[in-house]
């Protein structure tokens, strides 16, 4: 009896030592989640706080945009924001099925009516079906707003309305055929509608891209359907990978300074050491308009000389991201004229500058900081003015060069807007892109002459002035988790590390 007590006491205090035991584990566990919780709020990047595997990882992404505005009915802001729309944004037209808003699409009524069906896929933020409606009401007031905008129709030779006047007679506008389906009959003097419209609704459309608008209450709503999982936080996206890792979409310089992720290598001055570059296989070209009406610029001889100092002076800024040229189209490209024109370059040219060259920008113009910082910290003759600015006897602006066989350079509106009001200097410019907007929208395979034309006119009025190439790069810093790249169909996406 007196065995089995003592035995009986060893059990229990053995259980005592166990449940003490555990209670100290315990105990020891709130601490460190505790403790765990007061660094991530206090400094979610301090090493003790990353090797606490229940901390939330966060990261920035620099965008470059102030405030993203998810409405498809104004006109793109410039080239950072369409960096943005590119990785979060689903085309309408996909490379392969299921990637694209609409599952099935075609033209018929020879090439004038556009219909397409809405795919299963096509989710808002709260996974609520995209409708036709919100999918072709995008379409339309997304189109009103962009380069190919200003020569399209609807039936009757109607302007494209807008978002208001869809939604208060959409039937005058839409067809909806089915609870999947939508027909829009365009109409106009566009001649190669078809590649035109493709273009704007495929993937790694630019300057033409459009999304579809979501419709609250009659009203749009913030709202995208996107490639990512997004959450909305005060109006603004954040990028959901996992429960424990969100990438902030900052949108103000002091959330740029230290990001691991930046949309346009213009958006950040630290190291290149620092990050993995990502590189677009498709090309832009910086575009000089010369001013004819300028004293420095009013004749076909200074025009030269000026063309001649400004190419002198950026002939140096080559690498991989920048390419100087001389000519729109290169060879092997859609508008080539068959040879390849090069011109004497004089650094020095002779010209009389009283105050220091104006250069005004189209607007902020993604990977031109280093243009800017060459031609005014280096070269110390130019003066970058405000967008607003139309004294100025130089007009930069950007345009995207050949994609997939499909030419949709000077698509720009402002530059032909730009060269319309000097059509009294450059008629010759000025009537080459007006055949180039109104036949075939600078998208092949139509009208491959237009183009020889327009570089034959540039060339002899010295109107618009090629200056460089460039690719746009993607910044990773080396330490994040995952890493920005290109896809084969020109879109940005995050990848995993290891992933190819």
């Amino acid at each position: 009896m007196k065995k089995r007590n003592k035995h009986h006491h060893n059990n229990i205090k053995t259980e005592q030592t166990i449940d003490s035991s555990r209670n100290e584990k315990t105990i020891k566990s709130i601490r460190i989640y505790l403790l765990a919780s007061i660094i991530s709020a206090i400094s979610p990047n301090t090493s003790l706080a990353k090797n606490i595997d229940i901390e939330k990882k966060r990261e920035t992404l620099c965008s470059g945009v102030d405030l993203f505005d998810t409405s498809p009915d104004r006109p793109l802001k410039f080239g950072h924001e369409t960096n943005l729309l590119l990785l979060l944004t689903k085309p309408y037209i996909g490379e392969k099925q299921g990637e694209g808003i609409l599952s099935k699409w075609q033209f018929n009524n020879q090439g004038r009516v556009f219909t397409g069906e809405v795919s299963e896929s096509a989710k808002w933020s709260d996974e609520s079906a995209v409708t036709p409606l919100e999918a072709a009401t995008g379409i339309i007031v997304g189109l009103k707003n962009r380069a190919i905008g200003k020569v399209l129709k609807l039936r009757g030779n109607e302007d494209l309305p807008t978002f208001s006047e869809v939604l208060s007679n959409p039937a005058r506008y839409i067809n909806i055929i089915d609870k999947k389906t939508f027909a829009i009959e365009f109409d106009g003097n566009l001649e190669n509608l078809n590649g035109a419209l493709r273009e704007a609704l495929s993937a790694n459309s630019r300057i033409n891209r459009v999304w579809p608008t979501r419709i609250q209450n009659g009203k749009k709503a913030i709202d995208l359907v996107s490639k990512v999982n997004i959450v909305w936080s005060n109006g603004e996206p954040e990028i959901k990978l996992s429960s424990k890792h969100t990438i902030v979409i900052s949108n103000q310089k002091s959330g740029c300074e230290n990001a691991e992720y930046y949309l346009s290598s213009s958006l950040t001055k630290r190291s290149r050491d620092e990050f993995d570059t990502k590189f677009s296989a498709q090309q832009q070209i910086l575009i000089a308009i010369l001013n004819p009406f300028q004293t420095i610029s009013d004749s076909l001889e200074k025009r030269r000389k000026l063309v001649s100092k400004i190419r002198g002076d950026l002939s140096s800024l080559k690498d991989n991201e920048f390419t100087p040229t001389n000519t729109l189209f290169l060879r092997g490209e859609p508008g080539f004229s068959g040879e390849e024109r090069t011109e004497a370059v004089h650094p020095s040219a002779e010209i009389n500058l009283s105050s220091k060259l104006k250069i005004q920008p189209w607007t902020k113009l993604p990977n031109t900081w280093r243009v800017k910082n060459h031609l005014v910290s280096e070269k110390n003759d130019y003066e970058f003015t405000d967008p607003s600015d139309s004294s100025a006897p130089i007009y930069l602006v950007v345009a995207p060069v050949t994609i997939k066989g499909q030419q949709i350079s000077l698509q720009n509106g402002s530059t032909f807007a730009k060269i319309e009001s000097y059509r009294q200097r450059y008629p010759n410019t000025f009537d080459a892109m007006k055949q180039i907007q109104t036949t075939s929208s600078s998208t092949l395979p139509k009208r491959h002459d237009v183009f020889l034309k327009l570089e034959r006119a540039i060339a002899d009025e010295r109107s618009l002035m090629p200056i460089l190439r460039f690719r746009i790069a993607l910044l990773t810093k080396k330490s994040a988790e995952m890493s920005l790249d290109w896809n084969e169909n020109g879109e940005i996406e995050l990848k995993e590390r290891n992933s190819k």
